[in-house]
């Protein structure tokens, strides 16, 4: 359509819907983004306690980490970029 041709009442009216429909998901969008950093922060924050909690066990000094403390630190890395 160019700029000299006129839109139909039934055009304007879904125009306007669809505008309003993607300015309802975007508020919604941000909230979910919002909640979903909310959730990283709490199991970052568990995860980091847990890797803390290997570390500071005297018992672990003279081990060699195990996988799971090298996957769990991996993980904790790749969260702290999200934040």
């Amino acid at each position: 359509m160019t700029k000299t041709e006129k839109h139909t009442p039934e055009e304007k009216t879904a125009g306007w819907r669809a505008y309003k429909a993607a300015i309802a998901e975007g508020a919604q969008t941000a909230a979910e983004r919002d909640r979903l950093k909310e959730v990283n922060a709490e199991l970052l924050a568990a995860a980091q306690a847990r890797l803390n909690e290997w570390h500071s066990n005297a018992r672990n000094f003279e081990r060699k980490e195990p996988q799971s403390v090298k996957l769990g630190r991996a993980a904790i890395a790749k969260a702290q970029e999200v934040r």
